[in-house]
Formats: structure tokens, sequence, C-alpha cells
């Protein structure tokens, strides 16, 4: 009695994306657009599959959203991975353009509506918020009512303070937290973020307690960002929700100039499963 040879498992189906593909070919010779590449390999069955992606930007004017069915399942995995030696980027950027020069020699430039920028890239390097220095919590104490600092810091002397946030650094924990008002020396901030920067919020894990702004690990806030009246340094920006004019930036020669881009779209790409908690 013959047994037939074992059939080996088939390897992995290769699909193929370029920022410029379309189709759903998802070749090397015609490439798919990414949402064409993740369509064709839920298609696939019986085999893994490997998406690969070509240089370039891939704009995104919504995230790339992959659930469950985008999951390998029965021993067959999905992989999304640069080609060999391509440099993939998926951009949720908009071209900024228009930008002019202002008399205190920083330059500004419109934004499309809808667009509220926390981010700008100027010739593919990310530009710093405009931040001032740290403040001890000698000076900015917090509490679960809001910090105190005002005028040490001169915030009270803020044009818009209410544009800027508070940036505190706790072990593992980063709060970047809007203000909200401004009353004599003491300082509020943009709600859930400071309900959830403090302690007895309900929060399960170690030591959660422990790194709160109400907490013995508390030692300051690390810096303030986005006001205007902290745009001293070259290269460094800020949005001001009050005119359309904006973000305003400080040139660093014509860096303000070169071809830049804001964020559109703050994720790029977005995984859900079937199971929510």
């Amino acid at each position: 009695m013959c047994l037939p040879p074992a059939q080996a498992a088939p390897g992995p189906r290769t699909l193929y994306a370029a920022p410029d593909g379309h189709g759903d070919a998802c070749t090397v010779a015609r490439p798919c657009s990414l949402d064409g590449a993740r369509d064709a390999a839920r298609a696939v069955t019986g085999r893994s599959v490997r998406v690969l992606l070509a240089s370039g930007t891939y704009p995104r004017e919504k995230p790339l959203r992959l659930d469950e069915r985008d999951s390998g399942h029965d021993g067959r995995t999905v992989t999304w991975a640069a080609a060999p030696g391509a440099r993939p980027v998926l951009s949720g950027g908009r071209t900024l353009g228009g930008w002019s020069p202002n008399p205190d020699g920083t330059w500004s430039a419109g934004v499309p509506e809808g667009v509220t920028p926390r981010q700008l890239f100027v010739d593919g390097e990310r530009a710093v918020r405009a931040r001032g220095g740290e403040c001890p919590a000698t000076v900015c104490d917090a509490t679960k009512a809001g910090m105190t600092g005002a005028r040490a810091t001169g915030i009270t002397g803020w044009r818009r303070p209410t544009d800027a946030e508070a940036v505190i650094k706790i072990r593992w924990r980063a709060y970047h937290c809007r203000i909200t008002g401004v009353s004599g020396d003491t300082l509020t901030f943009a709600r859930p973020c400071w309900t959830n920067s403090a302690a007895g919020t309900g929060r399960t894990g170690p030591s959660w307690d422990s790194t709160t702004v109400d907490s013995a690990r508390y030692s300051g806030v690390a810096f303030f960002q986005n006001a205007r009246e902290l745009l001293d340094d070259p290269g460094e920006f800020v949005w001001d929700s009050a005119h359309a004019r904006s973000p305003t930036c400080r040139a660093r020669a014509r860096t303000c100039a070169a071809p830049t881009s804001s964020p559109r779209t703050p994720s790029t790409s977005s995984c859900s499963t079937a199971r929510t908690t």
C-alpha cells in the first residue's frame, strides 16, 4: 500500500502596495493602494499573506482601518511590512503654503478648514511646539482642582493662555492638559484630562495613584507649550486658535517658508478587534 507524498503547505501570498497604487492586482508591476491591498488580503484563503509597501508617502484622509478580518487564523498569518530597502510613510498631513513674514520676525500660514495642528513638519523634520522652562512643584503646586503658578510663570499676561498646555511627566506617564482658565494665581485645566491625571479615578493597575499630579511623585511641570509668548527659538511653532492665519513659526533663515505639512489625521492607522471592554 502506497501513500501519496505529503503536500507542502503553500507559501505566503505576497501583495504589493505603492503610494500611486490602484486596482486589485497587487503585483509588483501593478501595485494596489493600501486599502486595495487590505481588501485583497482579506480575500486570500488557505495561506498566509504578506503585504509589502513600496517607498514613498501614502497620503491619508482617514485612518487605514484593520479589524478581525485582517488577523491571522488557523495557523496562518497576515504581515504588513516595508518592501526590502523601502521606507514607506503613512501620512495624514496636509501641505501648508503661503507662508508670509510678520513684523516680529515670525512667519504665518493659513491651514485648511477643520485642521487644528499639533504637529508641523518642515522638510520632513518635526518642528517643536513653542515651549517654556520647567516649573517646580513649589511654584506649580497641583491638586485635583488645578494648579498654582500662573503669576510666576507669566501665564497671567499671555494673550491666549487657553491655547497652551501643561506637560507633566511622572515616571512612565506624560500628561498634556490644556489650560481652560486663569484666576489670580490659579490655573484650571480641561477635563477629563485633569480628572484622569489625579488620584481616585477608580482605575486599576499597579501604583496608578502614585503617578498622578496630586501624588508625592509629582515634581512639577516639565514645560508649558503652545503660547505665542514662548516662541523664542528658531524653528518653533504655535497654533493660535483666534487667527485663521496659523500656525506661526519663528524662522531659521527661511525654514518656515520651506515645504511644510501639518497632520489632519492624528492617527493614520487604526486597529480594532471583535472583543471590546
